[in-house]
């Protein structure tokens, strides 16, 4: 069964990539987009997090290091969904908005003693957004349309190695080496209304360029029962190689016919530093059921703060129409709960309710975004669960994260937005009988 949906996943996943709604949220104007926050449904459901939590049975892409530290022999297949529903105010004006897009597809690879190897696609950044606004000229109205849309996509290959590998002490370093492609656009359409006639300008960024991060992972064991993981990330300012087209038309019954001015230019962009630190305390709990039933149970807290440098996000060779007007910082605080970690020792004993992980967390964000000077803020709560696939003994499950929250600044009358947002994922690994890299003996 694992195969022929691995097969499905390897054929589907580029058309899904290439087809989806990427975003439909009005903040995607600014700069190349709302530069994606990538996170799988567990860490999504431990306070939108990114990259604290990790463990053997889980791809975690910000924190490369974690690549080495899976279970040897069982390499793990992830894929999951994003959305989001959100009903966008500004002023007496209310809009609904929804999307749904493929998150990440990523392949983690352990392999020799201490090494690992991953690779996939995972968002950059994405634009989506579609409004109007009206004037008055000489007693006629002109309406404006305006539109963005676009995604950045980046493919990456990861390398990790654990350069400690002690039963008390481990530490590990990694690094994701990436390419970044894609397009976003903006455009804006003046008509008169009741006209079939206007004008069109569409301003679009094409970037191709390589990009980099690093991280690495402390864990220190406490004794039998506490153990505690320190993270780091960071993302360098890089220099991206990217091109723009500004292009005005004649605008026609619904259609942009005629062109009547080009301009490209190309050059180099500076992205926007990025830094994410991250703690994982895990308690280790012996329990023992009404029913005489001893289970060893986990919980993990987990800590994170990230924060990204947007305003120093610069185009190298033009003028930016719209930069960012601040920085991005958001902190995490998460719990997971594991009643019984030696799940398929106990597996003819355990209850439905004992194999599942329990995860609930919030956190509170600063956008880079301001109205009126007042910088936009975010805030959310989240809870999810994991449901392990044991029918055949294996690292496989499936993980769903969910998070409710606003989007608002303290500007009377400015855009608020509350929502909806959800993360569904699977992890495929190969059973124990088709465990790879065996050495195989023959008698």
């Amino acid at each position: 069964m694992y195969k022929y949906f691995l097969n499905f996943i390897l054929i589907i996943a580029p058309v899904f990539a290439k087809a989806q709604v990427t975003l439909s949220n009005p903040y995607s104007y600014y700069g190349i987009g709302i530069l994606a926050n990538s996170s799988d449904p567990i860490q999504r459901a431990l306070g939108n997090s990114s990259f604290a939590y990790t463990d053997s049975t889980m791809v975690n892409y910000y924190n490369s290091a974690s690549h080495a530290s899976l279970a040897k022999g069982f390499p793990l297949f992830s894929l999951s969904l994003k959305g989001e529903y959100a009903n966008i105010q500004e002023g007496s004006i209310t809009k609904n908005s929804q999307y749904v897009a493929l998150e990440h597809l990523y392949i983690a690879i352990p392999f020799a003693k201490r090494f690992g190897f991953a690779f996939g696609i995972t968002p950059y950044s994405r634009r989506g957004y579609s409004f109007q606004s009206y004037t008055v000229i000489d007693g006629d109205s002109l309406r404006f349309e305006y539109e963005g849309k676009g995604n950045l996509t980046k493919g990456f290959g990861a390398l990790s190695a654990n350069i400690i590998q002690r039963k008390n002490l481990g530490l590990s370093v990694g690094t994701n080496l990436g390419y970044i492609f894609g397009e976003t656009s903006n455009s804006r359409t003046s008509v008169f209304v009741g006209d079939t006639e206007g004008g069109v300008s569409v301003s679009s960024d094409r970037i191709k360029s390589f990009h980099y991060d690093v991280s690495a992972s402390l864990m220190y064991q406490l004794n039998v029962n506490h153990r505690v993981q320190a993270s780091f990330y960071y993302d360098p300012a890089q220099k991206m190689r990217a091109e723009s087209f500004d292009n005005v038309y004649f605008f026609q019954s619904g259609t942009a016919s005629d062109l009547l001015s080009s301009t490209d230019s190309s050059g180099n962009i500076s992205s926007a530093p990025a830094m994410k630190l991250g703690l994982n305390y895990t308690q280790k709990i012996h329990r023992v059921t009404n029913k005489n039933k001893e289970f060893d149970s986990e919980l993990n807290y987990i800590l994170e703060y990230q924060q990204t440098s947007l305003t120093q996000f610069r185009y190298n060779y033009k003028s930016s129409p719209a930069p960012y007007t601040s920085d991005f910082s958001r902190a995490s605080f998460g719990i997971q709960y594991s009643p019984n970690i030696d799940l398929y020792k106990n597996l003819g004993v355990t209850s439905v309710w004992n194999r599942l992980k329990y995860r609930i967390g919030a956190y509170t964000s600063t956008l880079p975004y301001q109205a009126n000077g007042q910088t936009y803020s975010e805030f959310g709560t989240t809870f999810g669960i994991g449901i392990p696939l044991v029918a055949h003994f294996s690292f496989s499950s499936l993980n769903i994260g969910f998070d409710f929250g606003k989007r608002s600044s303290a500007e009377t009358g400015s855009l608020n937005e509350n929502f909806v947002g959800f993360n569904f994922g699977v992890i495929i690994s190969p059973t124990q009988a088709d465990k790879w890299f065996r050495r195989v003996k023959l008698d």
